[in-house]
C-alpha cells in the first residue's frame, strides 16, 4: 500500500478562505468538493442553486482527526468520498452510511473495501 506521512499542516489562506462560487458555475450538475475544511466544502455546494447529480469530496487526514463532526455532516450531502486507503483507516467501518441513502438506492449498497 502507498503510504505517504504529514509531517505538518499549515493553513495559512485557508484560515480566512471564503470562496465564492461565479454566477455561471452556480447551475453545475457534477461538483467535487477539493480537499479544504469540511465546512467550507459544504458551503460551497449549498452555494450550487439546484441539487448536483453527483457531488464528490475529497478529504486528508487532517480534517477527519480534527474537524470529524463537520466532515461526517458534510459527508450526508454528497454521493462519493475519495480517500485512499490509509486514510480509510481513520473512518470508523460504517462511514459509508454517512453519504445520501438516495446514491445506494440507485447503485446498490456496496461495500468498497
Amino acid at each position: 500500500m502507498n503510504e505517504r506521512v504529514t509531517l505538518t499542516t499549515e493553513l495559512n489562506v485557508f484560515a480566512e478562505f471564503k470562496p465564492r462560487l461565479p454566477e455561471k458555475y452556480r447551475g453545475s450538475k457534477y461538483v467535487f468538493l477539493a480537499n479544504i475544511a469540511p465546512d467550507l466544502q459544504r458551503d460551497v455546494l449549498h452555494q450550487v442553486k439546484k441539487r448536483p447529480k453527483i457531488a464528490a469530496l475529497d478529504t486528508m487526514n487532517y480534517w477527519i482527526e480534527r474537524s470529524n463532526a463537520e466532515l461526517r455532516e458534510t459527508l450526508k450531502h454528497v454521493d462519493i468520498l475519495m480517500i485512499n486507503d490509509s486514510k480509510r483507516a481513520s473512518f470508523p467501518a460504517n462511514i459509508i452510511c454517512f453519504a445520501r441513502p438516495s446514491t445506494f438506492s440507485r447503485w446498490g449498497r456496496r461495500r468498497w473495501w
